[in-house]
């Protein structure tokens, strides 16, 4: 992880930056193990697989959007997303939890 420092004003000072890599192998040859500090990686596969998931909840709420302003709906949504495990913490705990110099 990398700390970005106020990159022109779309970056915030203190924001977080990840490097991941969405990759068809299971890991890098020995000798690069030296260049992957703080690089993550995702299997293709796994990474499809996730984004279908996340895909699909989000399609069958967005059926059940009813408009602006609708509270109910959005802790309804925020439940849905909960139970699926596709929460913008569990995507970044998902394409996080392999480093790419372990491998």
């Amino acid at each position: 992880m990398v700390e970005a420092y106020h990159i022109g004003e779309r970056i915030t000072k203190g924001a977080n930056v990840y490097t991941i890599l969405i990759i068809n192998s299971d890991g890098i040859d020995e000798d690069a193990r030296i260049y992957a500090d703080d690089i993550y990686y995702v299997n293709r596969k796994e990474y499809v697989d996730w984004a279908i998931k996340a895909l699909t909840v989000v399609r069958s709420v967005w059926c059940t959007f009813s408009g602006e302003g609708e509270s109910e709906w959005r802790e309804a949504v925020h439940k849905e997303f909960i139970i699926a495990g596709i929460t913008p913490k569990d995507y970044l705990d998902f394409v996080c939890s392999k480093n790419l110099k372990d491998k």
